[in-house]
């Protein structure tokens, strides 16, 4: 214990040997760095928020974004029901059209068996 309280009365008498102008400039020196570590803290704080800021931003235009591409979709799937309505309606005549060709074949090798 004895020598703590040497020890500290050491680190007095160093104290009390520096000059009181060397200490007001150390003070005012650990003042300055301080308040520019709390300047540049505060300047990430603003751009901290400026990013904030502009997030509703980038929502609403994602929001956007998102609605044309919902609108495209149902869009492109009533385009979808239309075409697979057309083909149907295809196929239906292409099978119509190969029964009548069927039928005319038909007709034609009847004829052919008649005149021969």
């Amino acid at each position: 214990m004895e020598t703590e309280n040497v020890r500290k009365s050491k680190v007095v008498d160093l104290l009390e040997k520096i000059p009181s102008w060397v200490q007001l400039l150390l003070t005012l020196g650990t003042l300055v760095f301080g308040l520019g570590g709390m300047y540049a803290t505060l300047q990430d704080v603003k751009a901290q928020v400026a990013d904030l800021k502009s997030v509703p931003a980038i929502n609403a235009r994602q929001d956007s974004d998102i609605n044309s591409l919902r609108q495209q979709i149902i869009d492109d799937r009533s385009v979808q029901a239309q075409t697979n309505v057309q083909i149907s309606k295809l196929a239906d005549a292409v099978s119509s059209l190969s029964t009548s060709v069927a039928r005319l074949e038909g007709m034609l090798e009847q004829k052919d068996r008649k005149h021969r």
